[in-house]
């Protein structure tokens, strides 16, 4: 007869299975809906995280997606913790942390979820990695919630949420008094926050369980077909959620949460652990913007900062065919030719199916890239509007004109910001 003990590892180690076939599920989803993304595409710049992978060739990409695959494939049928597929969970993360080092836009928010889950499956596969999967689950509950607390969401963002509320309803956004849109934007961060409360305090985490579930079903329908109509790759990370969170706060469980496993960490595991625990801290960096917004589960905040390029109209016909260009001019004649506003968000969109990087470094690193095929280097100038302020909601502005400015603009970032060869004229 089984002890105690063993019936418990069992159980442990087919939530693990179920957690890896899971998350393989959800990526190969993921990377279908954005597969142009991860190919060695030349339509929008990649921009890879160092200067040094600027000159990798195109076929690398097709390798590593084709180590991604290959991995998700073996990791279905042979999941963790089975020695052969905690080597397929390496692979992949490999080739995934691969295809990401060599195009910023990359770093999706799923993508960067996924890895972490990934490592967890290949060092600590037993009790403490679940654990660990459930304190990044509410890590990332809770630091998307502080991102919305600030004024551009509550008085500006939410709008976007709430306006498709207001249309269900048949009523207009503009017809709800002042308190009431407030009170309403305020649901959506302290939504979050008790989500992630709930899902700590062990005696409500089944009530947690059930919140979570009803917040991941309302982004559904708010950002869906019915409402703002938002790609495909963000109704099936709420996706992912749901069934994630189903394995990983079963209807039984009477182990404690966070505080007694930690204790019981063995040296291994405890050194495995290091990355999570830096993943799990590194948002609080982003409040002052010293880290990047996606990895920081910042999403929706209305915050970021704002990059905006302009083309002058006699240069136009240098530059990408499929670039979004307004047709109504800037009001500003200078050297006696109108400039036009150019849609970065949309360009991104269109081509990859997919929002652009929120940072102002890659948005920068895009229209340098621009630049490089216009005839004449003045033919484009950026205006930089800077994350706003959490407590006003006011931003400083200033305007950059020609290649050469953008390029100094560049200097101060750390990363690279030089787009791939693939991508140069």
């Amino acid at each position: 007869m089984n002890t105690t003990a063993e019936i418990e590892s069992d159980s442990q180690a087919q939530t693990i299975r179920r957690l890896s076939r899971w998350v393989t599920i959800a990526t190969a989803a993921l990377l279908m809906v954005t597969w142009k993304l991860w190919t060695p595409q030349t339509i929008f710049p990649q921009i890879p995280f160092l200067e040094l992978l600027t000159g990798t060739p195109g076929w690398v990409d097709w390798v590593l997606l084709f180590g991604v695959v290959g991995a998700l494939v073996v990791t279905l049928f042979s999941p963790p913790p089975d020695r052969f597929g905690r080597l397929a969970m390496g692979v992949f993360a490999v080739c995934l942390t691969g295809l990401i080092s060599l195009d910023q836009h990359r770093l999706q928010p799923w993508a960067w979820q996924f890895l972490l889950i990934a490592w967890l499956l290949i060092t600590v596969p037993n009790k403490s990695g679940l654990h660990w999967c459930r304190w990044l689950t509410v890590s990332i509950y809770a630091w998307s919630a502080v991102s919305k607390l600030n004024y551009s969401f509550l008085h500006e963002h939410a709008n976007l949420f709430l306006g498709v509320i207001a249309d269900w309803t048949g009523t207009k956004l503009a017809d709800w008094p002042d308190t009431v849109q407030m009170l309403a934007a305020w649901v959506f961060p302290l939504g979050e926050l008790l989500v992630a409360l709930l899902l700590i305090l062990w005696p409500h985490r089944r009530i947690g369980l059930w919140a979570s579930w009803l917040m991941h079903g309302t982004l559904i329908a708010l950002v869906g077909p019915f409402g703002l109509q938002h790609e495909w790759g963000v109704l099936l990370w709420n996706v992912f959620f749901i069934g994630q969170n189903a394995l990983l706060y079963p209807r039984r469980t009477g182990d404690a949460f966070g505080h007694q496993f930690i204790k019981e960490l063995r040296p291994r595991e405890f050194v495995a652990s290091i990355p999570i625990v830096t993943a799990l801290v590194l948002p609080l960096t982003s409040l002052r913007g010293w880290f990047d917004e996606w990895p920081s589960w910042a999403v929706y905040t209305g915050r970021a900062e704002q990059v905006r390029v302009e083309i002058r109209e006699d240069v136009r016909e240098s530059i990408p065919k499929d670039l979004p260009i307004s047709d109504a001019s800037t009001g500003d004649t200078l050297d006696f030719q109108p400039w036009r506003s150019v849609n970065l968000g949309r360009w991104s969109l269109e081509t990859l199916e997919t929002p652009i990087y929120p940072q102002s470094r890659f948005r920068l690193a895009v229209a340098a890239a621009i630049s490089e095929r216009l005839p004449d280097e003045f033919g484009i100038r950026v205006t930089v509007r800077s994350a706003t302020d959490r407590k006003s909601g006011a931003r400083w502005t200033e305007t950059y004109r020609g290649r050469e400015a953008i390029e100094q603009l560049l200097d101060r970032f750390w990363l690279n910001t030089q787009a791939r060869r693939i991508w140069s004229p």
